[in-house]
């Protein structure tokens, strides 16, 4: 298969699935698990604002929160890493987003209107959490 071929060349793993087994893929799971936790604590007045509110949170956590398979790093800081090693993979260049050239410790609210709850971004041991103003 040509994608197996091109992760093959690249050093990729690519590792397959069995379905309904879901320890074998701990790394989505937790995403998923995350995203289900955002959407049980939030009540949505639309379609439009759970979209936003689901939006917001892939941004936090592609930019902000550091996965221990990536090393530490960001998803976004990952992709810089790998665009300077592998640039002719790379339609464009991922610069000029939040990441490992540009940190800046952040506010996030999950959702427009929901003031009480914030989550707050920065670096050191407390990574995350909530705030009630």
């Amino acid at each position: 298969h040509e994608f197996d071929q091109l992760c093959q060349e690249l050093g990729i793993e690519h590792r397959l699935t069995k379905p309904r087994t879901p320890r074998t893929n701990g790394m989505v799971e937790r995403f998923n698990g995350r995203i289900a936790d955002v959407l049980k604590t939030h009540r949505f007045n639309s379609r439009e604002d759970m979209e936003q509110t689901l939006l917001r949170y892939v941004a936090l956590y592609n930019h902000q929160l550091p996965q221990s398979a990536l090393k530490s790093s960001t998803p976004m800081q990952a992709m810089k890493q790998w665009y300077q090693s592998h640039p002719h993979l790379f339609n464009k260049r991922p610069y000029d987003r939040p990441g490992c050239d540009t940190y800046h410790p952040c506010v996030y609210r999950l959702k427009a209107s929901d003031t009480p709850r914030y989550w707050r971004i920065g670096r050191g041991a407390n990574l995350h959490h909530k705030l009630r103003p």
